[in-house]
Formats: structure tokens, sequence, C-alpha cells
């Protein structure tokens, strides 16, 4: 019977918390495309959830009335964060 111990360090890894959305975005102030200008945009929020869920930062895009372009970068944004982006 094979052991499991080399199984043992995936599981460890993927149990490991990978920080909040807010906090991932505001890291990606120094990008030079949509997402980075969202973020320099939350940086300069005194509202902005920084160590909120993708939700919340969600939301608060919303109700700050964000034009089409900047709502299209917070969901592009979040798709990269929920896929493990180590973007900038």
């Amino acid at each position: 019977m094979r052991s499991m111990d080399h199984l043992r360090g995936r599981a460890i890894a993927a149990s490991e918390p990978r920080g909040s959305f807010g906090r991932w975005l505001l890291a990606q102030a120094g990008r030079d495309d949509w997402i980075g200008d969202l973020a320099r945009a939350a940086k300069n929020d005194p509202g902005f959830p920084r160590r909120g869920e993708s939700e919340d930062v969600l939301r608060r895009v919303r109700s700050t009335a964000a034009d089409g372009d900047m709502w299209q970068a917070a969901r592009a944004a979040e798709r990269e964060w929920r896929e493990g982006c180590q973007c900038p």
C-alpha cells in the first residue's frame, strides 16, 4: 500500500489562506492596466474595504457609481485573484 505522505504537502498548501481580495487588489497599484487604475483609485478611497473579500470590494465599486470600465476591471481582478495570480 502506498504512503499518503506525498499528498500531505498539497493539502496544507491548499488550506492556507491566500489573503483578502481587498489587500490583493491594493498590491496591484503598480500595474499599467485597468486593474492598476482600479487599485490606485482604491488606495485613495477612505471607504475601500482593505481587508474585504470580493463581495465587499464589488459592493464598494458599485456604490461609488463606477463607470463600466472600472466595473469590468473589478470583475477581471476578482477572476485573477480567484485563480491565484501572484501579480505584482
